[in-house]
């Protein structure tokens, strides 16, 4: 990184003081010779440090065009879609950069046997949500224009799978009453708060798994023992649930709660 004009000036100046031949250049004034030879000798060198930094990075920059696109950069790349612009024909790139216009919060890429999944979602209202169908029609058609020709692609962007699960919450009676409900008034369903908040902060496209929802659901103040009873969950739009007994890969990328009544939990005292 090039260093600054008068980081460069006070070093020559600092490597003169200790030269005993040049000792007799000792004027401080800005517009004595010496120091104006100095700071146009220290500009020079800033100009070619500053050349150099800008080579490396159109280098660099030209390195990322080759590499081979992977996961990630896939990710990243659906991330950076506007709605409502081109790509220029040259680079591939958009020319105006309209951060207002990247509709897509959350994707991921999933390498399959005969395709590569690309799933993503928009956020409406801080929830996820699926692209309407304009703006899936125009992703999709910005995936064909960068994705590696011969890369099949499936994308997908849905509403989130649905969620239930019925829990046994043994409590601290000290802490919380029989509703769940904090004694000192300050939170009226804490077990409830941590479990919408644990679904809606799982990272996208994750997998839900029950050992570390347990794990979370034992954080919460007044908690002793958090039993699970059954927990179940599906693609939205499917008739069938799936039992979770460790793990579960959510289709859409996340999950969702969609009934007060998907989430039920019994409160038991624990004396």
């Amino acid at each position: 990184m090039a260093r600054s004009i008068d980081n460069i000036n006070n070093e020559i100046l600092a490597a003169i003081a200790v030269e005993p031949v040049l000792a007799g250049l000792t004027n401080t004034s800005f517009t004595s010779v010496f120091r104006v030879f100095t700071f146009i000798i220290a500009t020079a060198i800033w100009t070619v440090e500053k050349l150099q930094d800008d080579f490396i990075a159109k280098v660099l920059a030209y390195l990322e065009d080759l590499k081979p696109h992977t996961l990630k950069w896939y990710v990243k790349t659906v991330k950076a879609f506007q709605l409502g612009y081109l790509l220029d024909d040259n680079t591939g790139k958009y020319l105006i950069i309209d951060t207002a216009a990247q509709i897509v919060k959350e994707a991921a890429a999933v390498e399959l046997p005969d395709a590569l999944q690309i799933k993503a979602n928009k956020q409406v209202n801080g929830e996820l949500v699926p692209l309407n169908n304009a703006e899936y029609i125009a992703l999709e058609d910005y995936i064909k224009d960068i994705k590696d020709a011969g890369v099949k692609v499936e994308l997908i962007s849905a509403e989130g799978d649905d969620f239930k699960n019925e829990l046994n919450i043994y409590y601290d009676p000290q802490i919380l009453d029989a509703n769940g409900a904090r004694l000192d008034g300050t939170v009226t369903a804490p077990v409830l708060d941590a479990i919408k908040t644990y679904i809606a902060t799982m990272v996208y496209n994750s997998r839900f798994t029950l050992l570390h929802y347990i794990d979370y659901l034992q954080q919460v103040p007044g908690v002793v023992i958090p039993q699970m009873v059954s927990c179940f969950a599906r693609k939205h739009g499917t008739p069938n649930y799936v039992a979770v007994s460790v793990e579960y890969q959510p289709y859409s990328g996340y999950l969702k709660i969609y009934n007060p009544t998907d989430v039920v939990i019994n409160y038991i005292p624990y004396v």
